[in-house]
């Protein structure tokens, strides 16, 4: 990483999605500086128990992350390849930031603009984290709730029918089906937990 400002986006990406894509669209328009979406690694960790640490918890259970971290570094190069915007929007692995963040902070650019949607409690929570520590936050205000696709929302779409591959872009089909991606992600929202999911 050079020493410009970044706009950087954290996520799970369990997987990345067309929702994902179209926040970032959003941001590359809006922000003209270079981009960077982490990938946060160790699910399962318990987390600090103030608002954001209980969010936390239940973002990162194993069970709702069945996609390894290369799994999700490769969908989502797929996924910026396909929107031609690969050269745009750098990938960096990270250990989620409310463990050591320290440690974790020399992973990312060391100017960065951390941005957040408005569109949930955790996002708020985000914020709060974020801005405790003295960093430099965007909010896409205009992105809430009505305005963002979350995985959440796909996932019960899709136990309602819909076709996963309506919000996995086209470019990732052949890997996510060949990683049996469809099973692993979408059979716990149909009432079916996967047996090679930990709990």
């Amino acid at each position: 990483m050079d020493g410009r400002l970044h706009a950087v986006w954290t996520g799970r990406f369990q997987p990345p999605h067309i929702g994902h894509l179209a926040v970032l669209r959003r941001s590359l328009a809006a922000l003209p500086l270079p981009h960077v979406a982490v990938l946060t690694t160790h699910f399962g960790w318990r987390s600090t128990t103030d608002d954001y640490g209980h969010l936390a918890e239940a973002a990162y259970d194993p069970v709702r992350n069945p996609l390894t971290v290369w799994e999700r570094f490769t969908l989502m190069r797929m996924a910026l390849e396909g929107e031609g915007i690969a050269d745009r929007v750098a990938l960096l692995i990270a250990p989620r930031h409310d463990l050591d963040w320290q440690s974790v902070a020399q992973i990312y650019p060391p100017k960065r603009l951390i941005c957040l949607t408005a569109k949930d409690k955790f996002e708020a929570a985000k914020e709060t984290v974020w801005r405790s520590r003295g960093e430099q936050v965007h909010v896409f205000a205009d992105l809430a709730a009505a305005d963002v696709l979350t995985t959440t929302a796909i996932k019960a779409k899709v136990a309602a029918g819909t076709p996963w591959a309506t919000f996995i872009p086209p470019s990732c089909h052949s890997f996510f089906a060949e990683i049996d991606g469809p099973r692993r992600v979408f059979a716990a929202a149909r009432g079916h937990v996967p047996p090679d999911v930990v709990t």
